[in-house]
């Protein structure tokens, strides 16, 4: 992909997680190489509004919800522009609530679908979270399942259909019987868990993926990249750990089989804190994945 075709959204949000680093995500990963990819298109900074975070829950057991709506509809309009433009955006988190911003903006433009990799359902309906916290539960509430408040911006519920959406590599399985939360299972969602992945292999599972992905009537895919979905060991810098994991080298491939298609609109990164990788080892392989599966020097 030529680099004037990229553009660079820098989301840095970490009002659906915890002020703890990853809203350094953009400025790290931009020293780490991708500043090249933005010589052509200036970067496009999303006013963040960290300095309104708050751990008081609202009446449905969510925080900053109401922060969370006026950010998200900030990078709607700026995604939107892009889209619009014919530019491929990439937008670097932050946490996982910027899709909450992304997808209605795919939305007004098309019938679109949702390609997730993480480690977690992220399907939580508020009380069930232990903090809150709205990339605990970011996927239920693009596909309509929430308050009203967060799952209706703009009057767009849902932002993208159960049926569009397929996620990759859960395996917080247990973490999600012991707190009783919504399983993700019981939905439409097409499911590939890490343990399904390891079983198929990654080349029939990208295979499978794209099956289900032409089968569909959303004429793209939007993929959203939750760096926790690495193996623990390759990627410990992440504020919630669990064992195990895809491997740079398998998320790669799955990504590159997916880019081949044609298919996707565009790709987000979230998740990754820079203060966790102190020697910049993960960072360095982030930014070397990105250009990989992005086919640029």
């Amino acid at each position: 992909m030529k680099n004037e075709k990229i553009q660079i959204i820098e989301a840095s949000t970490i009002l659906g997680l915890r002020p703890t680093g990853v809203e350094m995500m953009p400025k790290r990963l931009m020293e780490e190489g991708l500043q090249k990819l933005a010589e052509k298109n200036q970067v496009i900074k999303i006013k963040n509004m960290n300095y309104l975070y708050t751990t008081l829950r609202d009446k449905s057991g969510i925080i900053n919800s109401e922060t969370i709506i006026e950010f998200s509809k900030l990078l709607k309009k700026e995604l939107k522009k892009t889209l619009e433009n014919g530019l491929f955006p990439l937008i670097i988190g932050g946490d996982c609530s910027i899709l909450l911003g992304i997808m209605p903006a795919l939305k007004e433009i098309a019938e679109s679908g949702l390609i997730t990799f993480d480690a977690h359902s992220d399907y939580y309906m508020g009380f069930e979270s232990e903090t809150g916290e709205a990339a605990d539960m970011d996927i239920a509430i693009i596909t309509g399942k929430g308050p009203e408040y967060l799952t209706n911006i703009d009057n767009m519920k849902p932002y993208v259909r159960e049926e569009h959406v397929i996620h990759i590599g859960q395996r917080d399985e247990e973490e999600v019987k012991e707190y009783n939360a919504s399983k993700i299972e019981d939905s439409m969602i097409n499911m590939y868990t890490l343990k399904s992945i390891l079983k198929m292999g990654i080349e029939k599972t990208a295979e499978s993926v794209i099956e289900k992905m032409n089968h569909t009537d959303a004429g793209e895919f939007w993929v959203h990249f939750d760096t926790d979905v690495i193996n623990d060991t390759e990627n410990p810098a992440v504020d919630y750990r669990l064992a195990g994991g895809l491997s740079f080298q398998e998320c790669e491939r799955i990504l590159k089989k997916l880019m081949e298609t044609g298919k996707i609109s565009g790709i987000s990164i979230s998740i990754y804190n820079p203060l966790l990788d102190k020697d910049h080892a993960v960072s360095g392989k982030l930014v070397k994945l990105i250009k990989n599966i992005l086919d640029i020097q």
